[in-house]
């Protein structure tokens, strides 16, 4: 007898179809996907109504305890944010200084009783100091991703073009596939836009902030990254694309044969920077022009773009300074619990994207770049039953203490959604039913491999 059936579902396979029937779940794992009438005996069985059922949406970019060494709490608040909305895995990228050896024990370690979600961690490669150290750090956690700043927050170290070439020889010499992933905006050109915006005489809006990152700064960095990887040989990671240049740049180095995949986030693909929200949406890289949204929507729908993360940085108003001027204004806002909605919202119903292709670029597409799949973003019998089942027609009003985050704000604030994530099963278990928490923390796991931290 199976644990959990869950009946007449539009089962939506990633990249591929949609079809009707019911799917099995036995010791967390998917036991079959039964597409006649007659399905095992199973201890629950859940009707689903003939709503859409996905598997479980991968985050691969996102950040805790970027502000105000907060980690210990936003594991657990962020991960209970984007597991309310749909999300069942996230890509932590870690970000430290000097040898990450023990570090990435203790941050495993303080997050093990807290998670809501399973969690991969990335490291940031901050200082050439720490280049040598990546065959040791792959071989010793299990993740062979490695990123890297060519611009970014002001204050955090870069690298320059001679060290990211250094870089990118080791990863491409790592024993299994190693990920080089980049934080594409051209350093010269961007702090040229800052000096121009700070000549400004009275700069307030959001199209002010873009100033920044002119336009083609990401483009710039995008064909640097991409010759250096052309170079070594590496794989490279366009982490959270903003723009039509840059998207030509990637579809260029494609072109050239460079093994490049790309990903965006559901804020570039949800806002512009006209939105009403204004500079609570400060961001590094600022959100575009409606044109730029546009065209990165054409990247998903085209495969071009791959995957489509978050780049979530929880931070409240206090922290943002939203009440200061606008120099004052900080970035940092929540987009977890938000993700599938957004997407939903804006893909599905506005742009006409099949639930199967959306399902390929939160979920498949995600775990396959970043080695958990099948495990991950699949209905394969073995797989891991983290699942989602979408109410697509629901229409619900965004409220920020409804989220699960630690945040009292979102730029969403009582505007209407349509489309969300209603439950969501996670190792076999319902853990949220009608949109409500029904599970304690710690049901997550660390996917790396963490020396000393046995796995549950």
């Amino acid at each position: 007898m199976l644990d959990l059936i869950l009946h007449d579902a539009k089962l939506i396979f990633p990249r591929e179809d949609e079809r009707y029937g019911s799917l099995g779940v036995q010791d967390g794992k998917i036991a079959g996907i039964y597409l006649d009438r007659e399905t095992p005996a199973a201890r629950r069985r859940i009707d689903v109504g003939g709503r859409p059922l996905l598997p479980g949406a991968v985050d691969p970019h996102i950040h805790l305890g970027v502000r105000g060494d907060r980690y210990d709490e936003e594991i657990l608040t962020e991960t209970r944010a984007a597991l309310k909305g749909g999300i069942t895995t996230v890509g932590c990228y870690l970000r430290e200084k000097g040898s990450y050896v023990g570090k990435v024990e203790d941050f495993a370690a303080r997050g093990r009783s807290k998670i809501y979600t399973d969690i991969l961690f990335h490291l940031v490669i901050l200082e050439p100091s720490q280049i040598p150290d990546i065959p040791m750090l792959a071989e010793r956690y299990g993740n062979p991703a490695f990123k890297f700043y060519l611009h970014g927050i002001p204050g955090l170290p870069i690298m320059n073009a001679e060290n990211l070439l250094k870089a990118f020889t080791v990863i491409a010499g790592l024993k299994q596939p190693g990920m080089a992933c980049v934080h594409a905006e051209d350093h010269a050109m961007c702090v040229d836009g800052m000096a121009r915006l700070k000549a400004m005489k009275n700069p307030t809006t959001l199209a002010d902030w873009a100033q920044t990152s002119p336009d083609g700064s990401e483009a710039e960095a995008v064909r640097l990254s991409a010759s250096a990887a052309q170079k070594t040989g590496a794989r490279l990671y366009i982490v959270h694309l903003s723009s039509a240049l840059g998207l030509e740049a990637v579809r260029e180095a494609r072109a050239s044969g460079v093994s490049l995949h790309c990903e965006t986030t559901s804020t570039y693909l949800f806002y512009d920077n006209e939105d009403v929200a204004g500079m609570k949406l400060r961001r590094h890289p600022p959100i575009r022009t409606a044109t730029d949204r546009a065209a990165l929507w054409t990247g998903v729908a085209d495969g071009s773009i791959e995957t489509i993360g978050t780049d979530n940085v929880t931070a409240n108003a206090e922290e943002n300074n939203f009440t200061g001027t606008f120099w004052e204004n900080r970035g940092g806002m929540p987009c977890l619990a938000t993700h599938v909605s957004q997407l939903l919202h804006m893909g599905v119903h506005k742009r006409g994207l099949p639930l199967s292709l959306l399902a390929d670029r939160i979920s498949r597409r995600p775990a396959e770049i970043f080695g958990l799949y099948p495990q991950k973003g699949s209905f394969q019998e073995g797989a891991d039953a983290d699942l989602v089942v979408i109410e697509p027609d629901l229409e619900k009003v965004v409220r920020g203490t409804e989220t699960g985050s630690r945040t009292d704000f979102t730029p969403l604030e009582g505007r209407m959604l349509r489309g969300w994530p209603v439950m969501v099963i996670k190792g076999g278990e319902v853990v949220v039913e009608e949109s409500n928490l029904t599970c304690d923390s710690g049901i997550g796991h660390i996917l790396n491999q963490i020396p000393s931290l046995p796995h549950m």
